[in-house]
C-alpha cells in the first residue's frame, strides 16, 4: 500500500512542482508506473497466497 501511495505523491507533486511540461510528462509515468507495479505486482502477488480457491485464508 505504501508503495501505491509512494507513485500517487511523485505524480501530484510533479504536477505541481516540475515547471518543465517534459518534466511533468516524465514524473507522472514513473508515478504511474510505481503504482501499476504497486497494484499487480506487489498486492495481486499477496492476494494470490491466500486465495480461496488455494485453501488459503485471509488474515
Amino acid at each position: 500500500m505504501i508503495v501505491i501511495v509512494g507513485g500517487w505523491l511523485i505524480a501530484t507533486v510533479a504536477a505541481l512542482q516540475v515547471a518543465s511540461l517534459r518534466g511533468k510528462l516524465a514524473m507522472n509515468v514513473i508515478g504511474i508506473a510505481v503504482v501499476l507495479y504497486g497494484l499487480v505486482g506487489l498486492l495481486n502477488r499477496a492476494h494470490l497466497k491466500t486465495a480461496i480457491w488455494k485453501g488459503g485464508r485471509p488474515h
